[in-house]
Formats: C-alpha cells, structure tokens, sequence
C-alpha cells in the first residue's frame, strides 16, 4: 500500500515538474514577441531544421535552375552575363548552395532577424543586407530580374502585400520563385488539425501560419504566367504539403498555368485529385529529384 502510495506521489510531482514549466513557457511566448522570437531562432527552429531541411533539396534546385537562362534587363549586367536578385527572408542562405550564375547584386530583406541568418559563405562583396520588416519600399520599381521566396508567406503579416511587392520590384521579365508550406485540402484530417494547432505553432514559430494558402495570393496578384507544382513531403505532416514554381512578369496579366499535383502519402489518405481544370489539363511531371531541370511548361488554364 506504501509503495503504491509512493508511485502516485511520484508520477503527481512529474506531472507538475513538465506542466508547470510548459504552462510558464506559454504563457511568455503568448505576452512577449520577445520572447517567441528567442524561442524560434535559438529553440525550435534549430532543433527542427536538420529533421527536414534535407526533404527541400530536390525542390530548391528545380526552381533555382530557372536562374540559369534568365536574361537580365539591366544592359550592363547583360553584357557581363549576370543578373540582380532580391531573396526576401534569406534564412540561412541555403538557396545559394544551389546558385550556380552570377549574380552581380545580392540583396537580402529579412522579414524578421534570425539569430543563425546568413552563413560566412553568403555575405561576400556583391552582398547588400536590409531589414525592414515586410517594407520593400527601398527597392526601386522594375529592379530585380529574380526575386527569392522560400518558406517565408507563412509568416508574414499580408501575404497579397508582400507578393505584390515582390512583383513590383520585378523588372518586366523577372521572375518569383517560390517555395511555401500551405493547407492540406479541407476535406483531410490534417486540415482540421492545422487549424486546431495553428495559435499554437504561431507561439513556438514566432508567427507561421499552417492554414494559409499563399497560392491563391500569387496566382491573383497578376502574374503574366504561374507554373504551379503541388507535392507531398516525408516530413512533419502538418507541413508535408508544398508549393512551388516561378511567376513571371510582364506588361498585364495573362494565363495562369497550374502543374500535376502528387498523389499524398497514405497519412493523408484520400482519393488522388490532379491539376485539372474546366478547359484543360496538365502534363504528368517528374517529382524533384537530384537531377533538376527547367520547370515543364503547362497548357494554360482560364481558371
């Protein structure tokens, strides 16, 4: 009878030693930014990007391949074969392992300041860093042949804001690769369960959003083309679903060109759905592997 006694004095002291501290840990994140900014760039990021920053790989390579051909508008970076890229929210520089063109001009805009931003690599003497929130207002209309956006319309405050800008910036031509985690379709359980979740990674994340389709916001913000691919990865599945592909500039908007999605992994079981619209259909294309190439071309869409 003492012995059982005793588990029980046992197991209530463990359960106050981890939900105490938890509960003071939530609390602060929920009073100070401060304190979720601390969080995520010392705790949470850290601990979960060497889990899942290798499953992005084959993904950043497709899209940074379409670097390679860009033709920049600026005639003295043309005749020297280079080209101006903005990279909103540059993280850890990662993208820039995959960057094989020259880039005369790197400017960075962080939305927010990371405390593992910007490995030695990164900064070099083509470098130029500015932090000003979610403000592109540095930037010159019709001034960059590339914009960057990986993983960073998750936590902004406007995401139509923010690509807008992004295209603004764009010199006719340019174009936005993008790379973002969005919501699993609402007829899946994961759905239910991002939004469940969704205040709570906003604490530990220092605002991410996991119920947000950031595609809806690019294909309206009047892009003359959007190559669009949907895919499914092996990771955390509140985050497995991920969009990609470019959007390119020109005078006024033109077709919107979507890209098969992937059949989701069994923990989102539901029947397959494919990149169909009312006027035409995709070609099948190829995951992202190891070996990148040029986003495929698409047949238009009215949709």
């Amino acid at each position: 009878m003492m012995f059982r006694v005793s588990l029980l004095t046992l197991a209530s002291y463990l359960t106050v030693a981890m939900v105490l501290p938890t509960a003071l840990l939530l609390l602060a994140l929920q009073r100070s930014h401060c304190c979720r900014k601390l969080f995520a760039n010392w705790v949470f990021y850290p601990l979960l990007n060497p889990l899942i920053r290798h499953a992005f790989e084959g993904i950043r390579r497709e899209i940074l391949y379409e670097l390679n051909d860009l033709v920049s508008h600026d005639p003295e970076l043309r005749r020297e074969d280079a080209i101006r890229v903005l990279e909103v929210n540059v993280g850890s520089g990662r993208n820039f392992d995959h960057i094989f063109r020259n880039i005369r001009v790197k400017l960075f805009h962080f939305v927010q300041r990371s405390a593992f931003c910007l490995e030695e690599h990164v900064l070099d003497e083509n470098a130029r860093v500015m932090i000003r929130g979610e403000d592109l207002a540095q930037v010159p209309d019709n001034h960059v042949d590339a914009v960057i956006a990986t993983h960073v319309l998750c936590s902004v405050n406007d995401v139509r804001k923010l690509v807008s800008e992004c295209r603004r910036v764009l010199a006719p031509g340019g174009k936005l690769l993008f790379m973002e985690h969005v919501a699993c379709p609402r007829d899946s359980w994961i759905y239910q369960l991002q939004l469940f979740l969704d205040p709570l990674w906003q604490l530990l994340t220092c605002g991410c959003h996991l119920g947000r389709d950031t595609s809806a916001a690019i294909i309206e913000a009047g892009f003359r083309e959007v190559c669009l691919k949907e895919v499914y990865l092996p990771i955390l599945a509140l985050i497995s679903r991920q969009v990609y592909g470019v959007a390119t500039k020109s005078g006024a908007p033109g077709s919107v060109y979507r890209m098969n999605r992937r059949t989701p992994p069994p923990l989102l079981a539901r029947p397959a759905r494919t990149a169909q619209s009312k006027s035409a259909v995709s070609e099948e294309l190829p995951s992202a592997g190891p070996e990148a190439g040029p986003l495929a071309a698409t047949v238009p869409s009215t949709a």
